[in-house]
């Protein structure tokens, strides 16, 4: 009779919505991802890229500044399917922001778009606060989603992401990950 006492709550994922991505230069030999920030983590934006030049045999090519921190095991997990790591020079690179849960999972990761995308967008945002925290290489902790979510609600965005979604609404998805997840949201 009272068989609800014995019922186990079941969580759902949200399912992740599938994303784009813009490699930097594609030939008829190989695919480059250009990253222009100081770290660079394993995000399914880079495990994308190396899926479709697998697809399509071509070399993958994850391109980065000389000295950046690459995220554990994304060297090997490239190696492993045949891309690879090359450190140089960069002036065109793509950006994505992601969100990383408190306990390390990967959230959702979008691709903004190239560097004058992210330039464009920089300039068209009136918040200080938040132009410091959508630089490359930034990251907002979730003790800052109050912060990120009221300044998101004082701008305008026009922009949209490689996906057609507003960037307002997609960022606003992120702090709302972030809030609930906790973890970090980052800029690469």
């Amino acid at each position: 009779m009272f068989d609800w006492f014995n019922q186990r709550t079941v969580v759902k994922q949200v399912p992740q919505q599938p994303r784009g991505m813009l490699p930097t230069y594609v030939t008829s030999e190989s695919i480059v991802l250009c990253k222009g920030s100081s770290t660079v983590r394993n995000t399914y934006e880079i495990r994308l890229a190396l899926f479709m030049a697998v697809q399509q045999r071509l070399k993958f090519i994850l391109a980065i500044r000389s000295g950046v921190q690459v995220e554990s095991g994304l060297r090997e997990h490239l190696q492993r399917h045949g891309g690879r790591v090359q450190e140089g020079a960069i002036d065109e690179y793509s950006i994505s922001l992601g969100h990383t849960t408190r306990t390390g999972e990967e959230g959702d990761c979008w691709v903004l778009g190239d560097s004058e995308a992210h330039r464009r967008l920089l300039l068209a945002i009136d918040s200080e606060w938040l132009r410091e925290r959508l630089d490359l290489n930034s990251i907002i902790v979730a003790e800052q989603s109050p912060q990120f979510e009221a300044a998101l609600r004082s701008e305008t965005f026009e922009a949209t992401n490689l996906d057609g979604e507003n960037v307002g609404n997609a960022l606003a998805a992120l702090c709302r990950e972030l809030k609930s997840l906790g973890g970090f949201l980052f800029v690469q």
